[in-house]
This record gives C-alpha cells, sequence and structure tokens, in this order.
C-alpha cells in the first residue's frame, strides 16, 4: 500500500523509493491515484467498511461514468500520477465496462492495482494477461473453505478465489514481477489461519496484504468479531518473524503487516459520485471538490489539501518508532484525524482536520 518501507516487497505499480515519495511531497506532485469504482459486489463480507454506500444512488452504475473516469485519470497523469489503484466499493470485474477502463489505462501508460474477490469470468481472466493489472485477490484462510465463505457470505468465495490464483501462478501471470497479491482481513474467524498464509504467500512469490479491519458505519461487531490489541501485535510479531527468513525486516505496526501507507502524501481518491476524499477509507462530509465541475489540478493545489499533506507528512518525520497507523481508521472511528490508530498502540497526535 505504498510503503515508505523499502525492505518489504509491493505489487510493482505500488514500489515507490523513499526518494521518489519525498520529492514528490517536496515538489507537492502526485504519485498515484485511487478510484472507488460503483457499488456493486456479490459478497456480502460482514467485516466491510464500505457496505454504507451500496445504499446510495449516486454510487451505482450507470452509463456515463467510463467518461468521469477516465477525465480523473487524465487530469492525474498530468500531476505526475503514474499508478492507479481501484480498491473497490465492491467488486471491479462486476462492472460492465471495468474493461475498457482497463483499455484505456494501457493506452495512457498508467499502472493498475485491482482488488478483486476473483469473481471472474474464464474470459475476463484471459483478458487480465493483455492488460496485466496487478491483483490483490481476497483470500481469508488457506485450509479451511468455510472460513472464508462465512466471512464473505458466499459459499464459494475460497474456490473462487483459490482457483483464481493457482490458474495465474500456472501460467506465469508474475513474470519476474510482483504482479499477484492476495488481502487478508484480520478477524477472530480467521486469526489461527493468518500464519500459514503468510509462510505460503512467501513461498509462491505472492504478496501477502495482511490487514486489520476498518470501522463502518452502524459498527456493532466490535466484541466479538474483532481482534484485540495482544491478538494483533501476536500475530504481527509472528509474522515479522516469518519475514527474517527472507531477509525482509519490519516491526509490528497497524494497519498492515509489514507495511505502511502513503497514499495520503501523495494522492487522492475519486468516489463515483465524481467526488474527491484524502484516501478510500474516508469520505468527507464536505469533499475537496468533485471533478465534475472543479478541474482536479484546482483541487489537487487547495489549501485544505496542501495543509493536510504538510501536516501529515510532518508527523511520519518525527515519528520514528512507524506507529503512525491508518489515518482512515482515526477517522471511521473517532471522526477525527488528529486520534492515533490506537490498535496496538493509544496515543494521540495533533493533526488539522481534513
Amino acid at each position: 500500500m505504498i510503503s515508505e518501507n523499502q525492505n518489504v516487497p509491493d505489487l510493482d505499480p505500488l514500489n515507490f523509493s523513499r526518494e521518489e515519495i519525498a520529492t514528490a511531497v517536496k515538489n507537492h506532485r502526485m504519485l498515484a491515484l485511487q478510484a472507488h469504482l460503483p457499488a456493486v459486489c456479490n459478497y456480502h463480507c460482514y467485516y466491510c467498511y464500505t457496505k454504507e454506500f451500496f445504499k446510495k444512488k449516486e454510487f451505482h452504475i450507470r452509463k456515463e461514468q467510463l467518461e468521469l473516469y477516465k477525465s480523473f485519470i487524465r487530469q492525474g497523469i498530468e500531476l505526475g500520477a503514474r499508478t492507479i489503484s481501484f480498491p473497490g466499493l465492491g467488486e471491479p470485474f462486476m462492472i460492465p465496462w471495468f474493461f475498457d477502463l482497463l483499455d484505456f489505462c494501457k493506452n495512457m501508460g498508467i499502472e493498475v492495482v485491482v482488488f478483486t474477490n476473483g469473481f471472474l469470468t474464464e474470459e475476463q481472466i484471459e483478458f487480465l494477461f493483455e492488460y496485466k493489472p496487478a491483483l490483490y485477490i481476497k483470500l481469508n484462510s488457506l485450509r479451511t473453505p468455510e472460513i472464508m465463505n462465512k466471512m464473505s457470505g458466499d459459499p464459494n468465495s475460497w474456490t473462487r478465489s483459490f482457483n483464481l490464483i493457482n490458474y495465474l501462478l500456472e501460467n506465469n501471470y508474475n513474470n519476474g514481477h510482483n504482479l499477484i497479491g492476495i488481502e487478508s482481513v484480520v478477524v477472530k474467524d480467521n486469526i489461527n489461519e493468518i500464519v500459514d498464509l503468510y509462510k505460503w504467500s512467501r513461498e509462491n512469490s505472492i504478496i501477502p496484504l495482511i490487514e486489520l479491519p476498518m470501522p463502518f458505519e452502524g459498527d456493532e461487531l466490535l466484541d466479538y468479531v474483532y481482534i484485540s490489541q495482544v491478538e494483533g501485535l501476536e500475530l504481527f510479531g509472528k509474522l515479522s518473524e516469518i519475514d527474517v527468513g527472507y531477509g525482509i525486516f519490519w516491526t509490528p505496526h497497524p494497519p498492515f503487516a509489514g507495511s505502511g501507507c502513503s497514499f495520503h502524501l501523495i494522492s487522492l481518491i475519486m468516489y463515483p459520485d465524481g467526488s474527491i476524499h484524502p484516501c478510500s477509507g474516508i469520505f468527507l462530509e464536505q469533499p475537496y471538490g468533485n471533478i465534475k465541475k472543479d478541474p482536479l489540478n484546482k483541487i489537487w493545489n487547495s489549501e485544505r489539501v496542501i495543509n493536510r499533506i504538510e501536516a501529515v507528512n510532518k508527523i511520519k518525520q518525527r515519528d520514528i518508532c512507524n506507529n503512525y497507523g491508518c489515518r482512515a481508521y482515526a477517522f471511521r472511528k473517532y471522526k477525527d484525524l488528529t486520534m492515533k490508530d490506537n490498535r496496538f498502540y493509544i496515543k494521540k497526535y495533533k493533526l488539522i482536520n481534513a
């Protein structure tokens, strides 16, 4: 997730160096884009932090939206963006025009990361080899399908993901690159699966994105679904010990095992209604703007965006223990970007409002 920990491998489009990030921040240049696609999904994950958006009509599929995403990407490239991530609001490959969007990205020369639950037809899987997006494929269990099927609300979710991953590996999708990853959200149901899943990923040259769940609107699952601070710290400690054997060294901290997140410094996200926000986990009541009426250049160079980036950068620079955590978690949990991501640690930073 665009980590500044250069010791830990990530999917190729997200592997920016510290120097690249520092230079981009200094010159107020973009390096990446994020875009939430229209809210459509075949799963009902009980831990999903975007489920509230499925009720909003403005986030549903409309014919004209493809051109909106093209405009966002085109303007982002002009500001320096070299990669775009599609973290969801559902399943990207269920969007009728998504491969048209991948074709546009290929022609524009921007690299792509797609978060998917593996819901692809055979024809779509063949198209993957033409466009070669980097993929984070949902996989919440290695050997216990029932666990992942329960978490997703779909009786075939584990089989679907595992078949896609194996097909990509067998057909050399990576081809010397890091283009295959798995995304695993850790809750009480699957916490005992994660160590084996992590080992298997490293053994098969798969990038593991092991993450703690994000709070969501109407969240009533905390006590019997979310793991404790101690459980999270112990789990991430075990995963860091596994990586020592691969010459990979990191200190356990949220929100991802072995990885931080620098999206706040070098990126913005567009939601399906055209509104622009800080990152995939934050939806502001008053967005930075909307590209239906505001040029992205104007939004990126607005005082609100510049001040927030400067404040976040100062916090990261003085955070020598790398416990900075996730700004989206702080915002969603406390409605306050000044709060610390306390899933392992409890502390408060001073940070301006979004």
